[in-house]
Order: structure tokens, then C-alpha cells, then sequence
């Protein structure tokens, strides 16, 4: 059986990409679950399936593509470009289940991983998140920290830069793939700060990446209930008809 061989591309600047991602890093792009490829299909948040398709994680040590920042011909194996210093390679697809059927299958080249499940601490990270230093949230993503790393509350970055308020910091992990359904222990999602927070744009940015508007804590309160006991009733109101329109269809 012949299958087609898949890199993770952005279809703008071709940049290789994570399926995770919604938003190229290099051109911002928005990366569709098509640039994926015939066979691989995104089911959900950071779920993939491969039909009779061959997936590759990473870069062949022989290949070569053009720099996305300065243009400059670059061996697809490095992680920055000799020219400008850009970093070329994301090479970590976080994913939340995959599955591989009738033949597909997948190569991680040396270098790349693939993380399935929630990822273990990575402290570092989530005090970055935590005080809202983006240049340090970058840093310590480049240096391999898990992008859904939890503290012992188990909340994510994502979850601490919204409680922070660190609104710049939350757009990046979301545009580098956050899950927005991870709740910490307490249930609470980043989707019920960003209510609290009356952080309108935000809260349009976590509904489009699939975030539950009737997502509940262990004290039943859902994301309209902390906007609405945070004085942001128009939002409240907002979501609370999101919720509504999901029960009738």
C-alpha cells in the first residue's frame, strides 16, 4: 500500500509547524486542520487521526528549505538559521489522543517528540506564566518546557497568565497551542478567569479553540456565573446564550 508522506507545514510561509498550533509563529497565519494533508484529520483539540497517510515529526538531517525570516537556504535539521539566527523547527506536537488506522503511520525524527497526555510540571514555565514575562515564557518554551505544564493546583500556564491578567503572554500560548480545556483542581478553567476578568476578546479566542462555555467547577459555577458575579453582565449574558444555543441543536 502506497501513502503519502505528510510534513506539518504552515500553509502560508511554509514553516514546519505542530499540529497543536492555530497560529503560525513565523507569518501568524491561522493553521488549519487541512494544511494537515490528505488522511490526517484533527477530532478535536490536539486529537489526530492518520488514515493511510505517513506523518512526519520533525526534519531529515538532508533536507533543506528556505528560511521563512531572511530567506537564506537552511538545512531543515537545524534549529536556527545559520544566516539571521531565526528558530526554524518546532519540533514537539502536543496532543491529547492519537490515532493511527488502516496503515498510516508516523516518523519522529532525532530531536522531535510527541507528547500524548498531560505533559508532567514544569515549574519554570508556570512562574513565567505566573508574572506575566513573555520573554521568559518563550525562553523556557525553547528550552523544552511542556506547554501544559501544571503547578501543584494543576493549573496551566495558560490558566496563570489569565489570572495574572497577562493578556499578551495568554494569546501567545494560545496561538502556540494551549489546550483550553485543562481545569485545575479546583475545576476551574481558563475560560472562567477570563470571564471574571471581563476579558471579552479572550473569551472569543478561547471559544474559538473549542473552550466549554458550560464548563462547571466543583462548586457548579460556570464561566457566566464568575462574569456575572464580576459585574460583567453583558458577557455573562453572552455566554450564557452560547450555552443555550449548544442545548437546543
Amino acid at each position: 500500500m502506497s501513502r503519502s508522506r505528510h510534513v506539518l507545514r504552515c500553509p502560508g510561509c511554509a514553516a514546519p509547524v505542530a499540529d497543536s498550533l492555530r497560529q503560525c509563529p513565523y507569518c501568524s497565519r491561522p493553521v488549519r486542520p487541512d494544511a494537515l494533508g490528505a488522511g490526517v484529520t484533527l477530532t478535536g483539540p490536539g486529537q489526530v487521526v492518520v488514515h493511510d497517510a505517513h506523518v512526519v515529526v520533525g526534519a531529515d538531517a538532508g533536507e533543506a528549505r528556505a528560511c521563512p525570516f531572511c530567506g537564506a537556504t537552511t538545512p531543515a535539521a537545524d534549529k536556527r538559521c545559520a544566516h539571521c539566527g531565526a528558530k526554524l523547527v518546532i519540533e514537539t506536537m502536543y496532543l491529547r489522543r492519537l490515532v493511527i488506522e488502516k496503515g498510516g503511520s508516523m516518523t519522529i525524527h532525532a530531536g522531535a517528540k510527541v507528547i500524548i497526555g498531560r505533559p508532567g510540571p514544569a515549574p519554570k514555565l508556570t512562574q513565567a506564566a505566573k508574572a506575566g514575562d513573555l520573554q521568559k515564557v518563550k525562553e523556557r518554551l525553547d528550552a523544552g518546557d511542556e506547554l501544559d505544564a501544571t503547578d501543584l493546583a494543576l493549573k496551566t500556564p495558560l490558566l496563570l497568565s489569565l489570572e495574572a491578567g497577562a493578556v499578551e503572554v495568554a494569546r501567545y500560548l494560545l496561538a502556540m497551542g494551549a489546550n483550553v480545556a485543562d481545569a485545575s483542581a479546583e475545576g476551574l478553567t481558563p475560560l472562567h478567569v477570563a470571564a471574571a476578568r471581563g476579558l471579552d476578546a479572550v473569551v472569543d479566542a478561547l471559544l474559538a479553540e473549542g473552550a466549554d462555555a458550560n464548563a462547571k467547577t466543583k462548586d457548579r459555577r460556570t464561566p457566566a456565573d464568575d462574569a456575572e458575579r464580576a459585574g460583567h453582565a453583558a458577557l455573562a449574558e453572552r455566554l450564557r446564550a452560547r450555552t443555550k444555543g449548544k442545548r437546543r441543536s
